[in-house]
């Protein structure tokens, strides 16, 4: 039963259909012809039938991750990777939820390796060579444990003797390709995206930090924050600083907090109590950072802590009321709303450079010319547009390009080379909507000279 059900996995979509790349044969055939001959065949000749079998008895690759996190010398590792066939499937998948419960992604992953082994046989390859190139991929495909520990994409690499993928902290979109190459693209966020910025919850009772970016947000667990006392009216006060003093800041004496009215001995109370907050985080976190920081508070208490603080990059702008039961991703989300202006500074930027510099030979939305410009490392700005496709060949060595109006054989992905060449020379590079590019085409750049 269980050869039943891999062979039924492997080769149907769906319940009732055939997958495409599963050959068939004539209706007509003569079955019986040779019948007696199979019958009597050896065992291990009836192991082929079984894709997976085959698999298992010619492959010894071991799907791996590349990395936790990818750096500029996993990227240059995966972009300069070459081989005659290079698998790439990229897939948007779920952390949780009926997605996982039901195995949604693996079920998208086994058709993403169908449609590659489908464009494989197109390429003219047979099986004997597609079934021991996926192998690696139909393993992952079946453990379960794996799907069932995702993040928001997952990119995979496959080639002959390898299979390494890479758990991603944002959608890729969907992409199946096979060419020469990888396909790196879909990691160009990672790389594009630097910023980040903290939020601070602050209550009456209790503070915490968080620390966000475009992928998501996480709790930062500060050394002294929770010892920070509400009740005692002076968790921050440094005794040895003459009359209450704190650095360049006045805090109240017990006997201020005592005189006065009750709302305003609650008042000092909170700056004392803020301003030890402050003092905590300032020496364990923000010191030598110059990021924004998003307070998150009941209205009254975020102008008593600007006063209070010596962080010079407090936002303008807060998240007012009650937010310290909040979920994670409750708060992400309402803090993105205030910081989207943030995160598109970099490309406002770069945007106004070219336009500044249109009129001059430092900018070119010319194909070839930008196609050069990265690959000789003269860009240090490079737009290209989102879902846009460029597929030729430009040899290096003579400055020649020779563009193909489709992918043909022997055809190189341009489009994607003009990505990582980009960045491997330093180069920021920005995906946009055809409507935002700064010119009408698929690519322009910026020149360093």
């Amino acid at each position: 039963m269980d050869q039943y059900l891999d062979i039924t996995e492997r080769y149907t979509d769906g319940e009732d259909e055939l997958a495409s790349h599963v050959p068939v044969r004539h209706p007509n055939r003569n079955t019986e012809k040779r019948h007696e001959g199979f019958r009597n065949q050896a065992d291990d000749q009836d192991s082929r039938h079984d894709p997976h079998a085959f698999a298992e008895a010619h492959t010894q690759v071991v799907p791996e991750e590349w990395a936790p996190v990818v750096t500029k010398d996993v990227f240059a590792e995966l972009a300069n990777y070459r081989a005659q066939h290079c698998v790439t499937i990229c897939l948007p998948t779920h952390a949780a939820g009926v997605e996982v419960n039901e195995l949604n992604d693996r079920i998208a992953f086994k058709s993403a390796l169908q449609e590659a082994a489908g464009e494989l046989k197109t390429k003219g390859l047979n099986s004997a060579v597609i079934e021991p190139l996926l192998a690696p991929g139909y393993v992952l495909q079946k453990d379960e444990a794996f799907w069932r520990q995702q993040s928001k994409g997952l990119a995979v690499f496959i080639a002959d003797g390898m299979c390494r993928y890479i758990k991603l902290p944002m959608d890729p979109g969907r992409k199946v390709a096979v060419n020469n190459s990888f396909v790196v693209t879909p990691l160009l966020p990672l790389f594009t995206t630097s910023e980040y910025y903290y939020v601070l919850v602050i209550s009456k009772k209790q503070a915490k930090l968080f620390r966000a970016d475009m992928f998501g947000m996480e709790h930062v667990n500060v050394p002294g924050l929770s010892s920070v006392d509400p009740g005692s009216g002076h968790p921050g006060e440094d005794p040895t600083a003459p009359n209450g003093l704190r650095g360049d800041k006045e805090v109240p004496t017990a006997a201020a907090l005592d005189a006065g009215t009750k709302g305003d001995q609650d008042k000092a109370r909170l700056a004392v109590y803020l301003e030890a907050i402050d003092d905590v985080i300032w020496k364990e976190v923000l010191h030598d950072k110059t990021v924004p920081l998003l307070l998150a508070g009941v209205e009254y208490l975020i102008p008593i802590y600007k006063t209070v603080t010596d962080y010079k990059h407090v936002c303008e702008d807060a998240l007012t009321g009650s937010h310290e039961r909040d979920e994670l991703s409750t708060l992400y989300e309402l803090s993105m709303k205030k910081m989207a202006y943030y995160f598109e500074q970099p490309l406002k930027k770069a945007l106004a450079l070219y336009n500044n510099q249109s009129a001059t030979a430092l900018t070119s939305s010319i194909i070839a010319d930008v196609v050069a410009a990265v690959h000789y490392g003269r860009a240090s700005h490079l737009f290209i547009q989102k879902g846009a496709e460029l597929w030729g060949n430009f040899d290096e060595m003579k400055n020649e390009l020779a563009l193909h109006e489709t992918k043909e054989a022997g055809s190189s992905d341009l489009y994607n080379k003009a990505v990582s060449k980009a960045l491997l020379t330093g180069a920021e590079v920005y995906m946009l909507e055809k409507e935002k590019m700064p010119a009408d085409s698929i690519m322009a750049a910026v020149m360093r000279y």
